[in-house]
């Protein structure tokens, strides 16, 4: 026991958690998750030479929606079954190398994951 009791009558109980079960159920596993896409809409603002730009409204490949399968390319060498099986966090970096001189309005992000 650890002392402390709720006001309707239950007491906190010091102990050790049971592990979590690690083995990988068929039922829980993502199939088919690397033809999902993903949609990344990215607004910047450039105030300094009054410069906004956004990846627009819309999803277009490339630009602005990825396949899962490409964003983990680099990442799982073709095998992301520890991705099927527990998740996983994808970073997304764009990178824009624009001439603010020139119509900014074609300047588009390259896409690191």
């Amino acid at each position: 026991m650890t002392g402390k009791c709720g006001m309707y009558g239950y007491c906190e109980i010091q102990t050790w958690c049971p592990l979590e079960n690690k083995s990988p159920e068929s039922q829980n596993l993502m199939i088919g998750i690397s033809n999902f896409s993903a949609f990344i809409r990215t607004n910047v603002q450039f105030p300094l030479f009054g410069i906004t730009l956004t990846s627009g409204k819309d999803p277009v490949p490339g630009l602005s929606q990825f396949y899962i399968n490409d964003m983990l390319a680099g990442i799982c060498d073709g095998d992301c079954f520890d991705v099927l099986v527990d998740g996983a966090i994808i970073l997304a970096k764009a990178r824009y190398d624009c001439d603010e001189d020139s119509d900014v309005k074609d300047c588009y992000p390259s896409w690191d994951f």
